[in-house]
């Protein structure tokens, strides 16, 4: 049977959760708009002659390597949430987080 941790009320872990939660939140959207924006901008303009797109490619690329750095930090901030919870469950979410974040980058 595993153990479970709980802070204690008005300890500075319980303090810090709803700026951590707020903050994951935040990444969740910043996450589908870096992919999302970057993603359509590289495809679009991939395929042009235009030597002045060259620029908007690379800014494209770099919104969805942004992407991949967010996705491991939602990672990181989720596992203090997960670990009282299940051991277990918080390493292997954050690994796939890990794992996703490379894949994409």
């Amino acid at each position: 049977m595993a153990t479970t941790t709980h802070t204690t009320p008005g300890s500075r872990a319980e303090r810090g959760r709803p700026a951590t939660a707020w903050i994951i939140g935040t990444l969740f959207l910043a996450g589908f708009l870096t992919y999302g924006v970057g993603n359509a901008i590289a495809t679009t303009t991939a395929g042009s002659a235009d030597p002045g797109s060259r620029g908007f490619l690379l800014l494209g690329a770099l919104l969805m390597l942004i992407n991949s750095a967010v996705v491991i930090c939602i990672g990181v901030l989720m596992r203090p949430f997960l670990q009282p919870h299940n051991k277990a469950v918080a390493l292997g979410y954050l690994a796939t987080r890990v794992f996703e974040g490379l894949g994409l980058a």
